[in-house]
């Protein structure tokens, strides 16, 4: 994905002020703004700005030009463009870190960031902290396409699909008859995780391409170092993951702990 960030000085020269601390009293609107160079020139003062009062002003120009244009709020248009320079899903910390501001902090916007999620401009995704999986927001399909062409994004039609309708059209029960798609399914990642990493395959990220309009969200069970299993979720791609995390999270310390005393019986009867 091509990066939205344009050097400093094409910035300056774009919004026709000079490089220097007296920006906060030049109110010069650019005549020839676009709507990815106004997100560079929003990101590019918003990066460790901690939303200060005076980053506001300095993006006073570039943020009513897209607040019109797009038809956002300005804490929602920040968050559209952090999520295109990034190119990947972010968590609230992550959201943050870019503009040096607490969790909180940006927590106190999470109506604005609902309000996004149902005008279908951000999709809730899976973002990993520090190696581990919390609820993120990434762009949805065709957002960065519309604002390179200096359109506002038009989400696609919704197809309306239930759970019941998604098991009847789109999910591959071929796989649940196969036992061997479904080793190869766990397969793919176990090798590699340790006990209790979740496992996370998106679309066209699973090992079978029936699975390529599904998502598979699951974690290895091991004995003894053996993988003997697994605790999973397959379900449509827009599924509701931080729901699914949690409750896999419950399920796997309740198998562990099933595992744990099965062998702890297995032992005391050995030695009688």
């Amino acid at each position: 994905m091509k990066k939205l960030r344009i050097p400093k000085e094409v910035f300056e020269q774009s919004l026709n002020i000079p490089c220097c601390e007296n920006r906060l009293n030049d109110n010069t609107q650019p005549r020839d703004w676009t709507i990815v160079s106004a997100l560079n020139a929003v990101l590019s003062l918003a990066e460790n700005s901690k939303l200060s009062e005076e980053f506001w002003e300095l993006c006073k120009s570039p943020l009513e030009f897209l607040t019109s244009k797009l038809c956002l709020t300005k804490i929602q248009v920040i968050v559209i463009a952090i999520l295109a320079e990034t190119g990947e899903s972010l968590s609230w910390r992550g959201i943050g870190k870019f503009l040096n501001c607490s969790r909180l902090t940006i927590m106190t916007y999470s109506d604005e960031l609902e309000e996004l999620l149902s005008k279908r401009w951000i999709v809730k995704k899976v973002a990993y902290d520090m190696g581990n999986p919390f609820e993120g927001f990434g762009l949805a399909r065709g957002v960065v396409t519309a604002l390179r062409h200096n359109r506002t994004f038009i989400p696609e039609k919704l197809d309306g699909l239930q759970i019941q309708e998604f098991i009847d059209k789109n999910f591959p029960l071929s796989i649940l008859e196969n036992k061997e798609d479904l080793v190869s399914l766990i397969s793919a990642g176990a090798e590699e995780a340790t006990e209790g990493d979740l496992q996370v395959h998106i679309g066209s990220e699973n090992a079978l391409d029936a699975m390529s309009n599904s998502s598979f969200v699951y974690r290895v069970v091991r004995q003894n170092g053996k993988v003997v299993g697994a605790v999973g979720v397959i379900g449509p791609r827009r599924m509701d993951y931080s729901r699914v995390i949690a409750i896999l999270n419950q399920l796997s310390l309740g198998i562990s702990g099933l595992i744990g005393t099965a062998d702890e019986s297995g032992d005391g009867s050995d030695n009688n």
